[in-house]
């Protein structure tokens, strides 16, 4: 016979950061992520939606999106059939883990560096200043850390203690994903293993 009141049972409803309650946060981290990325790299408002064109969604859309054990997101090239448009991105957000690691730092923060992270990488592989596809392990592993520098560099100069507190988590050697993981989960790979994302 079991001791104690019965314990309510847990919600098993995914987290869907694109939805409400949560969207206007969303939005929010994605209007600052979109400016220091602009600052930093000199764009163009109205290149977001022509040079730099994406989109964003959720890891339950895309069940069939494998993210490495660290990855708060991942960055998706979407083709044109035709080929006749510029590339198109989509980011697609790691709901769950971000949800978590977000309910101990800050979820506004940890998805504005979320998303300031992917945004780099968009800019850079858009821009042929990295190579999208076909990247070996190697070049995979110097371009996260290329990236880790460029957002830490934005962060500093962006003089946001929020940000700042999320930048200053995720350089921890477990890139502050202990926290992200649900209980009984296996550690996730040490950085700089193969992965796109953080």
């Amino acid at each position: 016979m079991p001791e104690g009141p019965p314990r309510p049972a847990r919600d098993v409803t995914p987290v869907r950061l694109t939805v409400p309650p949560w969207d206007r946060v969303l939005d929010t981290a994605l209007e600052t992520a979109e400016r220091l990325v602009a600052d930093w790299y000199g764009i163009r408002p109205r290149e977001w939606s022509s040079r730099f064109r994406y989109d964003l969604a959720s890891s339950t859309d895309h069940p069939e999106l494998a993210f490495p054990g660290d990855a708060l997101a991942q960055l998706v090239r979407l083709e044109d059939p035709e080929g006749n448009a510029p590339g198109r991105w989509r980011i697609v957000l790691r709901d769950d883990a971000l949800h978590r690691l977000g309910e101990r730092h800050g979820l506004a923060a940890l998805l504005a560096w979320t998303l300031l992270h992917e945004l780099v990488h968009l800019v850079r592989f858009a821009t042929g200043l990295a190579a999208f596809d076909g990247a070996d392990a190697d070049a995979r592993a110097a371009e996260e850390r290329h990236v880790d520098t460029v957002v830490h560099r934005i962060v500093a100069a962006a003089d946001d203690p929020g940000l700042a507190a999320v930048d200053r988590v995720l350089a921890r050697p477990d890139g502050g994903l202990r926290d992200a993981r649900p209980a009984g989960s296996p550690a996730p790979p040490r950085k700089g293993e193969p992965g796109r994302t953080r």
